[in-house]
């Protein structure tokens, strides 16, 4: 049940129903999972296309859209709000395309379609599905996607847009309600096609010059360059966040100081910084589980273990408030602060116990990979070699990337098993990128010379120069190989070389 304000008596209501609004282009690979999910649910679809070239216009048609057609100028205000002014409803759903409404919201959704509409809006959680690591879930956020129709009631800002009464920076009063969207727009493969990251970064310096004073551009504009991997960018520009938001309590100021705070935290770069910026956190929102971690993260790369493992736990119980929070990472609480108790007891050599802390892990995400490649280690160093090794097999036939099959081929060098070791890259290198494939045949190659078999090592040798995509690879092959210390290998790269 979703409780609301009564509107003041004689608020003029529109129709009864529910009006989805959406802005599309080339979205023939979503529409229709997005469209499906609210059938039923809405009573109209407007959508406002931006130059499509793909069937998404057919999709939607197909669907009873009705479709405008808006050129793109850059501003995803413009286009939202060009697909606001097509409806003709009481309520709003705006979803995006990579966006579907979550099974058990449908009824709750639909049960808004007779409720007396003021200017009040709903809080629901979108859940990001996330692909970071291998077999895990998401990181949510809360945000105003049910709205009622009305002229006030308008988007604002040309990229991380929302909402807003009257154009107010506070944007729209709005409500707590149980419904949730699910999000697949920033798995890696999505973002690779779409080429987002470009695209936000230029958006978000347009939005900059405009208002240079508003500390959410400049967290607008973090997020961006972090997703365009320059985090140096990110971190001048969450420093100027934090400067003019001066102390102040917003939603998105927690979320950018913990993601100022893991900035400094990556690669060793300043784990005291780190520490502070996340107590900073605490002191304000002592119930956001990111800042927890980070703060655990932080201690553990001081090597104070034992303070870690508070912070992480605390974490843990910070699982309890995440729809209390504008953003948060809601697999910490499942798996990632136990994840990092484990690992910050295998530093310390409690292998039994981190081990039974891995296990905890995975009743919850049973296929995330890190949790199970921590546990294979543990598994090795009390001995359990079998077990060790059964554990990563399961990870590489799960998976079958880069990080698996180093593991497992590493496992196997390490335990001496080299004619094993020979035989995975048989199987396992052709499936991977060529960088990993160049790597694979020179140890094999290694391998196979250190045991006499020349031909062998030669046919490996061969593989590993036909490797193509890898600029200089002769020089990485020669690097490789000298590392191995395989003289006789080293002349036979040079006699290939020459040919």
């Amino acid at each position: 049940m979703i409780e609301l304000p009564a509107p003041p008596r004689g608020w003029p209501q529109r129709p009864q129903g529910i009006s989805l609004c959406m802005i599309v282009r080339d979205e023939e690979a979503f529409l229709g999972d997005a469209l499906e999910s609210v059938r039923g649910v809405v009573d109209e679809i407007c959508i406002v296309d931006t130059g499509s070239t793909d069937r998404t216009v057919e999709i939607a048609t197909a669907a009873g859209a009705r479709v405008a057609n808006l050129t793109w100028e850059n501003d995803f205000s413009k286009a939202r709000n060009a697909s606001l002014e097509m409806a003709t409803k009481r309520w709003i759903l705006v979803l995006d395309a990579d966006e579907t409404l979550s099974p058990n919201s449908r009824e709750l959704v639909r049960s808004l379609r007779t409720k007396p509409a003021h200017l009040t809006g709903l809080w629901i959680r979108c859940y990001n599905l996330s692909d970071d690591f291998r077999g895990t879930g998401a990181m949510s956020n809360a945000i105003v996607r049910i709205f009622p129709n009305h002229e006030r009631l308008r988007y604002r800002n040309v990229i991380h847009e929302f909402i807003a009464l009257d154009g107010s920076e506070a944007g729209v009063p709005a409500v707590l309600s149980p419904v949730e969207i699910v999000h697949r727009g920033y798995l890696q493969d999505v973002m690779r096609s779409r080429r987002k990251d470009e695209r936000n970064l230029a958006l978000s310096e347009a939005a900059l010059e405009r208002a240079p004073e508003d500390p959410f551009n400049w967290y607008n504009y973090a997020t961006s360059a972090v997703l365009a991997k320059k985090p140096d960018v990110a971190v001048s520009a969450l420093e100027k966040m934090r400067e003019l938001n001066a102390g102040r309590i917003q939603g998105f100021i927690p979320t950018g100081l913990s993601l100022l705070a893991n900035l400094y935290l990556n690669e060793g770069r300043n784990p005291q910084k780190a520490e502070s910026i996340a107590r900073e956190i605490l002191t304000k929102t002592p119930t956001f589980a990111n800042a927890h971690f980070t703060l655990g993260m932080a201690l553990a790369a001081q090597r104070r273990f034992k303070e870690a493992r508070e912070a992480f736990v605390a974490a843990i119980e910070d699982g309890k408030h995440l729809h209390e929070h504008f953003y948060v990472d809601d697999e910490v609480p499942q798996w990632k602060a136990q994840c990092e108790i484990g690992g910050t007891l295998m530093q310390e050599g409690g292998y039994d116990l981190a081990l039974a802390w891995f296990d905890h892990a995975l009743k919850v995400r049973p296929k995330v990979q890190p949790v199970r490649l921590n546990r294979a280690k543990c598994l090795e160093q009390l001995g359990r070699h079998d077990e060790a090794r059964a554990e990563l097999a399961a990870v590489w036939e799960d998976d079958r990337d880069t990080l698996g099959a180093n593991e497992y081929l590493n496992f196997l060098l390490r335990r001496g098993m080299e004619r094993e070791a020979r035989a995975f890259i048989d199987a396992a290198a052709e499936s991977l990128e060529p960088e990993t494939r160049l790597i694979l045949y020179g140890s094999a190659a290694a391998l196979a010379s250190r045991a006499g078999d020349r031909s062998a090592a030669e046919r490996y040798l061969d593989r590993a120069l036909a490797v193509e995509g890898i600029e200089y690879h002769r020089d990485r092959l020669r690097a490789l190989l000298g590392h191995f210390n395989e003289g006789p290998m080293l002349e036979l790269l040079e006699k290939e070389a020459a040919r």
